[in-house]
This record gives C-alpha cells, sequence and structure tokens, in this order.
C-alpha cells in the first residue's frame, strides 16, 4: 500500500477494531487518529494525542527526555509552564503497520501486498 492511499483506507476503517502502528513503536486505535489533509503542502497528517496511545508512549518519553527547547518534529506542546509534550503529528509514510485488535496483520504500508 502506498502511503498517498493509506488515509483513505484508515478513513474507512474508522468504525472498525483496527490499530495504527508507528514507527516508533506506539499504537493508536485508528478511531482516535485525526486524518487531515493539508493543501498546502499536498500531504496528509495523522495527529493524535499521547493520551490515546494503547501504552506506554515512546514519543512522548523521548519528547519529555529532550525537553520543550529541542523541540522534537510533529510534537506538540502545552503553552503553560511548565510545558508538557501533548501529541504528535505524522505523515502517512510513518505509520509502519495497520493491525487489527487480534493482533492480525492488515496492512503495511509502503510494502509490496504479499509480502
Amino acid at each position: 500500500m502506498k502511503p498517498d492511499t493509506l488515509p483513505y483506507y484508515l478513513q474507512k476503517c474508522r468504525e472498525k477494531d483496527v490499530v495504527v502502528e508507528f514507527d516508533e513503536g506506539d499504537r493508536y486505535a485508528v478511531s482516535v487518529l485525526d486524518i487531515t489533509y493539508v493543501n498546502d503542502d499536498d500531504e496528509w497528517e495523522i495527529s493524535v494525542s499521547f493520551a490515546d496511545c494503547l501504552g506506554p508512549s515512546r514519543a512522548y518519553a523521548r519528547a519529555v527526555q529532550e525537553g520543550p527547547k529541542e523541540r522534537s518534529p510533529g510534537v506538540w506542546w502545552t503553552s503553560t509552564r511548565p510545558h508538557q509534550p501533548v501529541g504528535r503529528t505524522y505523515s502517512p509514510g510513518e505509520v509502519k503497520t495497520v493491525w487489527d485488535r487480534k493482533g492480525r496483520l492488515r496492512r503495511q504500508p509502503n510494502r509490496p501486498v504479499g509480502v
């Protein structure tokens, strides 16, 4: 599946019990993803809140470790002090796999079907 068709697939799965895993290992139910087309860049963005991560978020832990001055790519922070990471924005190319809740592989973006 190509990254440019993945957002359409994920939107079709919104009512199903499907989990998206990103490259860094964080997993989110597809129903909590905010999938947006950014016309200025002619690209899709997938935004998530760290609170919705299924298990401890690696992206959150890395952002806390680096701190707000480093500003991990794609991470958004609270405006109040002390600043805390709130969520992250991914590109479709950062989706590693799409699973159902029973652990069966549904799709592996960036890999030909059947591989």
